[in-house]
């Protein structure tokens, strides 16, 4: 039988025990888990910061239906430790991404669920900030094409793997239901050609306690940086 928790360096799944009935499923989890672990020094390098141990693991709480869905709770405590896990993913058990492991070149499937709502982890400061959800998602989006364009410039992965990946996220955003979704993503990521720009930016953001702070402002902030960026010849 499963113990209640897994664990690895970054994540906790919170619930196995529930679903020891399906051993295939949870050792796909277990593979999925070990790949997104194994690419996880890169996602904390273009946010230019440590998964330190005051932000604790991520929680995973698996479902059987559902799509995925990130979830800041700072008081959440789980009774293993007594300490506050804040970062909650949950999605289901049979999620595609688990089932397919051999998902084109190199035969590692980074894509999905997980690599996604770690994204909104690393971007929990944003929240509070005067971005609407469009505006939010889209730089998720954006965040994790990042990641892939470091990837790629590490040589983890090479170009057919991230052409494949690009293809697949625009095409998840050609089915976002928000008007001008796919034009914002295309400013976002001609914006952020550069691994280093993107960094840049969550510096600044991080740093500063006037950006992006009015909704109303929120265009011209975005000019404001992009003047910057020309400047500093990034």
């Amino acid at each position: 039988m499963e113990t209640k928790y897994y664990q690895t360096e970054h994540y906790i799944v919170s619930n196995m025990d529930e679903f020891s009935d399906q051993p295939k499923p949870l050792e796909r989890l277990k593979e999925y888990l070990n790949d997104i672990e194994n690419i996880f020094p890169f996602i904390e390098e273009i946010f230019d910061r440590k998964w330190n141990d005051s932000d604790a693991k991520i929680e995973i709480r698996l479902k059987k239906e559902g799509k995925s869905e990130y979830k800041y709770n700072p008081d959440n405590k789980l009774d293993f430790d007594n300490k506050n896990h804040p970062h909650i993913i949950k999605f289901k058990i049979n999620n595609g991404n688990i089932k397919n492991t051999e998902s084109g070149c190199p035969k590692k499937n980074l894509w999905g669920c997980l690599f996604h709502e770690t994204h909104h982890a690393f971007l929990q400061e944003m929240d509070g900030r005067a971005i609407n959800k469009n505006y939010k998602e889209m730089f998720i989006c954006v965040s994790m094409a990042t990641t892939y364009l470091k990837l790629k410039e590490e040589g983890r992965i090479c170009q057919c793997r991230y052409d494949d990946f690009l293809s697949q996220l625009k095409t998840v955003i050609s089915h976002n239901k928000n008007e001008g979704a796919m034009e914002l993503f295309n400013e976002y990521f001609s914006l952020f050609d550069k691994v280093s720009i993107f960094t840049k930016f969550i510096s600044d953001l991080r740093s500063s306690n006037s950006v992006f702070t009015d909704q109303n402002n929120f265009q011209q902030d975005l000019e404001n940086f992009k003047s910057k960026i020309k400047t500093d010849n990034f």
